[in-house]
């Protein structure tokens, strides 16, 4: 579980750190237990929960470490992808002149 830290304490002019730091503290693993229970079931509202616990003082690093114990992470995959503008254009003289040109390797007047 994620632990809390002084960012997520909210000090007050009193000197009530303790107090406060510990209210809070629980209130920021409560919304992110939220957030993975919403995840893991998904009955609620994530959007909501996540404002919650935002305004409890859960970063976005935090507020997405709870949704990746159930979805996992995103990794990206590149993939080159060619001939999409060639289909729309059909057989159009000037791009085969152009395409032509580039296999050849001139230049364009």
């Amino acid at each position: 579980m994620l632990q809390c830290t002084d960012a997520s304490i909210q000090y007050s002019s009193d000197g009530g750190a303790a107090n406060a730091g510990s209210v809070f503290c629980w209130q920021l693993q409560r919304c992110l237990s939220e957030i993975t229970e919403c995840c893991k079931t998904g009955e609620g509202n994530l959007l909501e929960l996540s404002i919650d616990a935002s305004r409890a003082r859960a970063t976005v690093g935090e507020i997405t470490d709870a949704m990746e114990t159930v979805f996992g992470r995103h990794v990206a995959t590149s993939r080159l992808v060619s001939g999409a503008y060639k289909t729309e254009y059909g057989d159009m003289d000037e791009l085969t002149n152009v395409s032509k040109r580039i296999e050849v390797g001139t230049h364009l007047p």
